[in-house]
């Protein structure tokens, strides 16, 4: 049997699992039983820029030995992950924080052109709609100068 030493003194592991048995059993009893309905799609985390930043700062100031395993498992991070975060530092990606209104990708760059070439567009076909309908008004005042009833044009077309 292993013995393992802690702040208590040295415990056996047999007896930490027994305890811990006991413990999980009670605590199943005790809760309200999970959803058993499995979600078709996982919600991906998203870490602020704050956050990145104060998790790479608190990972620098560690000095002894497993204090770095012991934060990533605290706020269920992987080292790559962290990894990814010192790249982005480096490259300067973490120094603005940007509000998410913001935020440009090229989805938005693409709809926000396209939003612009269909306003310019429209703009175009109210001027244009404006002249067809003076030149409609122009042709319906000679009809009446020239004294032409308006049914007899409609029935040649």
């Amino acid at each position: 049997m292993k013995e393992l030493s802690g702040a208590r003194g040295s415990v056996s592991t047999e007896l930490t699992r027994r305890v811990n048995e006991v413990e999980t059993e009670k605590a199943v009893f005790n809760r309200v039983p999970p959803d058993p309905e499995v979600s078709s799609k996982t919600v991906r985390r998203k870490f602020s820029q704050s956050y990145k930043k104060r998790i790479l700062d608190q990972l620098d100031n560690c000095t002894k030995k497993g204090e770095k395993s012991a934060i990533l498992r605290r706020e269920g991070l992987y080292a790559r992950t962290v990894l990814s975060w010192r790249r982005q530092r480096k490259a300067g990606k973490l120094e603005v924080e940007s509000s998410s209104a913001l935020k440009v990708s090229p989805k938005n760059i693409q709809m926000n052109k396209r939003l612009n070439e269909l306003e310019l567009e429209n703009e175009r076909l109210k001027k244009k709609l404006d002249m067809a309908n003076k030149i409609i008004d122009f042709q319906k005042k000679i009809a009446e100068i020239m004294e032409i009833p308006m049914g007899e044009i409609d029935a040649k077309n």
